[in-house]
């Protein structure tokens, strides 16, 4: 079958994420004697053009539009970023009437129900898709039926049927390196002039799936699974050795959570790429709590250049709460070695968390001018969340509705967010927050301050949500509307765009 792969993601931010799910289906799709087109619409100025181009000229049979993200997850600054996504399946359905739609994607992933009857897709799946999103394509091919593939939605008049994601799957053998030609080299070259002291697009290198940690807040577990699967370290620094071969990306990344997590795994990756004397530079997200001189050493040797630490917040009561298993004199430490050995630490930090006060927020701000003082010649960084999106499946969820943040029956396809009262309904601690910021130069809160005031986005905020809701319920009130304004909704310094 001739299959059209489209990475919808548009959205750049520090470093825009190369789609290495997409190219994971479509190396699947080459090995299984598919014919293949990707198109990648990141840097496409006129996405549609490109899309109709590709469509016409290609003439697929099938049609899958990966999808990265939902929103933007920021509680200030509130982006939906689906519509445009809509628009392009509409737009494919009137290209090529009788091609089939899938989506899939760590987004859908999250709400296929929701997604899927929003999206008007045909098929959507959910999980890892190189095993169904291969018998999809079989089976569609031979005419067979197609309702025992497990994690396959589908969506038929206005019901729609799923069956079970087989969570014994979690294959590692389309992730790597072998079909490095099949991303947009346009992400070589984007140039980000930022905060983060990256400023070039990082390729990205998976070395396991899945997630054994149950922070209250987190979908990583609702994505890639409560099991883990672990890709050979020796396997892992292959992949690397490609990237390095390739010689077009100045820095890899890895992409799949937590990387000392587990710490082995992340001690023999390191140790195998100092014996084959790997010195790139390469970055991680990084767990305070899994943190050795060892380990540090070794990704110091072979060229680690930045640490984005979950540090979360500089309370052990709120950490507690948080299920996280570290505490702060851990951060403390961990902190310190990263510096001593040369390699920036970014503080990802959250407020406005459940139990928070005015006293754990103090306890917050002190470890961060600790840390990271106002100190422009310093190399580390702290980028603070005002709150957390809601995802339905997670501790936070249950206490969202307890505390009656949201109810039973909200959809979560908007972003609905959640920021402990003792904070959102109190002047004075935004005061504090906006005070914090703007004396750091190296604490990044967004909100275009220069405009308006904390407490004055929060409410353009809240007095603008009720406009996406209403879009969206427009919207599917009239699916087929081609007419329609299919934009990215955004809300920013009150207006709607």
């Amino acid at each position: 079958m001739k299959i059209l792969l489209v990475s919808t993601n548009q959205v750049k931010g520090f470093r825009a994420a190369m789609p290495i799910g997409m190219i994971a289906i479509a190396s699947a799709a080459k090995k299984n004697g598919h014919t293949l087109h990707c198109i990648d619409l990141c840097f496409e100025n006129r996405s549609e053009e490109a899309l109709k181009k590709e469509i016409l000229g290609f003439n697929p049979d099938i049609i899958g539009f990966s999808i990265r993200n939902i929103d933007n997850q920021n509680f200030l600054d509130p982006s939906f970023i689906l519509p445009p996504v809509r628009r392009y399946i509409k737009l494919s359905r009137k290209w090529k009437a009788d091609t089939k739609i899938v989506v899939g994607g760590p987004a859908f992933t999250l709400m296929p129900d929701e997604m899927i009857k929003y999206l008007q897709a045909d098929y959507g799946i959910v999980g890892p898709g190189e095993k169904n999103f291969i018998e999809l394509l079989h089976k569609l091919g031979n005419n067979e039926d197609i309702s025992d593939i497990p994690g396959l939605i589908t969506y038929i008049g206005k019901e729609t049927h799923l069956l079970p994601v087989d969570e014994s799957y979690l294959g590692m053998e389309y992730l790597n390196a072998d079909d490095i030609n099949l991303y947009d080299e346009k992400y070589y070259s984007y140039y980000f002039n930022g905060p983060t002291p990256m400023k070039h697009v990082a390729f990205p290198i998976m070395g396991k799936r899945g997630c054994v940690y149950s922070c209250i807040y987190c979908a990583n577990s609702l994505i890639a699974g409560t099991k883990i699967k672990l890709k050979p370290p020796s396997e892992v620094v292959d992949d690397i050795e490609a990237v390095i071969r390739h010689n077009k990306a100045k820095y890899f990344e890895f992409v799949d959570g937590a990387f000392n997590a587990p710490y082995s795994h992340a001690l023999e990756i390191c140790r195998e790429m100092k014996k084959r004397k790997i010195n790139h530079p390469w970055l991680c997200m990084f767990n305070p709590g899994n943190a050795t001189e060892e380990l540090l050493d070794l990704m110091a040797e072979t060229g680690c250049k930045v640490a984005e630490l979950g540090t979360e917040c500089g309370s052990d009561i709120i950490l507690r709460r948080l299920k996280k298993h570290f505490t702060v004199q851990k951060i403390k430490e961990t902190h310190k070695m990263l510096t001593k050995r040369g390699i920036k630490a970014e503080h990802c930090v959250f407020l406005g968390s459940p139990g928070e006060t005015e006293e754990t927020l103090n306890e917050t701000f002190n470890l961060l001018e600790e840390l990271v003082p106002n100190n422009a010649q310093t190399i580390n960084r702290v980028f603070i969340s005002l709150g957390y999106r809601i995802f339905r499946g997670t501790e936070l969820y249950d206490i969202a509705i307890e505390e009656k943040v949201i109810s039973e029956n909200d959809s979560l396809l908007l972003p609905k967010f959640y920021v402990n009262w003792n904070i959102l309904n109190n002047d004075k601690l935004l005061d504090l927050i906006e005070h914090k910021v703007h004396k750091h130069t190296n604490w990044y809160l967004w909100w275009g301050f220069s405009r308006y005031t904390l407490r004055e986005q929060i409410q353009q905020v809240k007095a603008q949500y009720k406009g996406m809701e209403n879009a969206v319920v427009e919207a599917l009130k009239h699916p087929c509307n081609l007419n329609s304004s299919e934009q990215l909704i955004k809300v920013q310094n009150g207006i709607i765009q």
